[in-house]
Formats: C-alpha cells, sequence, structure tokens
C-alpha cells in the first residue's frame, strides 16, 4: 500500500469501530473494500491488472416483466454517463453481503463498478 493508503485504512479502521449510523458504516466498509480490493490486484497472481472506476447511481424504478413470467428489471441511472448511456437495466436480483437475494426498489442509492483486465505495455 501506499502511504496515503495505508493511513485512508487506518482511519477508515478506527471510524468502522466507533460507528453508530448503519448506512455511515455501510459506506465506510464498502470504501475499505475497495482499498483491500485495489491491495490485492498489484499481486501478479490475482491474475494482472485490472482497472476500474466506481460511479455512484440511483434505482429510479422497477419494471415488472411485460409478458408472461420473465425477470422483474431495474433501471438504474448513472448521472456521470453520457446523455444516451444514462440509464441501464439490468435484472432486479442482488445479494447481501451473507448471499441473501435483496431485490433493489426506486430510490435506492446505488454503486456501479465497471473492471477491465488490462494488459502492461513492454
Amino acid at each position: 500500500m501506499t502511504p496515503e493508503e495505508r493511513e485512508r485504512f487506518n482511519s477508515i479502521c478506527v471510524q468502522i469501530q466507533n460507528e453508530k449510523n448503519y448506512k455511515r458504516y455501510e459506506e465506510l466498509v464498502r470504501d475499505l473494500n475497495a482499498l483491500v480490493t485495489k491491495k490485492e490486484r498489484r499481486f501478479p497472481e490475482a491474475g494482472g491488472n485490472i482497472a476500474s472506476k466506481n460511479f455512484r447511481a440511483i434505482a429510479t424504478q422497477v419494471i415488472k416483466p411485460a409478458y408472461g413470467d420473465g425477470p422483474e428489471k431495474v433501471e438504474i441511472r448513472i448521472p456521470e454517463a453520457d446523455d444516451l448511456f444514462r440509464e441501464i437495466r439490468v435484472e432486479n436480483s442482488f445479494s447481501d453481503l451473507t448471499g441473501t437475494t435483496l431485490p433493489l426498489k426506486a430510490g435506492m442509492d446505488v454503486r456501479v463498478t465497471l473492471e477491465a483486465k488490462v494488459e502492461k505495455l513492454a
């Protein structure tokens, strides 16, 4: 870890220990996981370099299947994206840390992560 990452890691750990608000606790745990993931990706055994970017987003609407018993979809809006690409629709089936399947509801805050395996240039 870089000195800045180490300092941030230690700071987050102390905040997690003292946090009483669950929503803030969740944010801190996500930040801590992001730091650990960043560190893991530096190891060659992890399968090479992976570039990633996180986006804050919001679940805007839940869409029932038009025909039959197809899967329910959720529309997620990514404000940082270009105009024609701000909304994505995916199956509304997400898992929490324990593996329990949970659907998103309209208005929920979402974090979208894009990842790509990057080959090192010689």
